[in-house]
């Protein structure tokens, strides 16, 4: 029991800390955003200049094909070197600012989900403590989706091939959220955030999320504590984490 006390307290620090994770990513990403709203030219700008200045290197007795040819690769070059200042200068890619909130998001989840398997293993140890029994139901309450979203998540490659549990297909069922709305269904997603919500198309093709916040990680903490609380104890008290 107490191996898997220490094993809940590991899997609730994770989330701790990828919670912190992901709302530094959104930050990030919303800063991002408004950088690029500030100033939408600025990035096309360079790449022109640069693209001026490579023109005029392009030998003038290429054919019409050839400097066709030419002007495309120059293209592509300037976006790259406009690109490898702002990486040389600190600034990852902006496919990267992106991607960062949905995987601290799923890491939140795999913790989450990690916590929920080891809560069900110590009410299976303890069968008879049905003070266990009463906080795993809670938590499966208060995240109601988690291990399907989860099991999305983990296996993507399933699902955009429209196959459930166990290799079973499934049909797409209608979506209604504030940025998906497919009222006849028929749209498959594998990942999306609306705010703190992190949603997927589930095995049974249904589309679920769960919260990605405090009052998410408050379930787990919560369900952490009634564990702790309900088994007999001796000895002086402990805070955790400790500091």
């Amino acid at each position: 029991a107490e191996s898997l006390l220490s094993l809940l307290e590991s899997h609730l620090a994770d989330a701790c800390v990828a919670l912190g994770w992901f709302q530094d990513a959104r930050a990030a990403l919303q800063a991002e955003v408004a950088a690029k709203l500030s100033n939408p030219r600025k990035d096309l700008e360079q790449v022109r200049e640069i693209e001026q200045a490579l023109e005029r290197e392009i030998p003038q007795d290429l054919g019409h094909e050839e400097r066709w040819t030419a002007r495309a690769a120059i293209s592509d070059e300037a976006r790259l070197r406009v690109a490898r200042a702002r990486w040389a200068a600190g600034k990852p890619p902006s496919a990267f600012v992106y991607q960062a909130p949905f995987i601290h998001a799923r890491t939140f989840l795999f913790a989450a989900d990690g916590f929920l398997k080891a809560l069900e293993a110590l009410s299976e140890e303890l069968r008879s403590s049905e003070s266990l029994k009463a906080c795993l139901r809670q938590l499966r309450d208060d995240l109601p989706q988690l291990r399907d979203v989860r099991n999305t998540a983990h296996h993507p490659e399933d699902r955009v091939r429209g196959l459930g549990k166990h290799g079973k297909s499934f049909t797409l069922s209608p979506i209604a959220t504030r940025a998906i709305v497919a009222p006849t269904g028929g749209v498959l997603v594998t990942s999306s955030l609306e705010g703190d919500r992190y949603g997927c198309t589930l095995a049974d093709g249904r589309f679920g999320q769960v919260e990605v916040n405090e009052r998410s990680l408050d379930a787990l903490a919560g369900a952490m504590q009634a564990a702790i609380n309900g088994l007999p104890w001796s000895g002086p008290p402990r805070s955790w984490p400790s500091t």
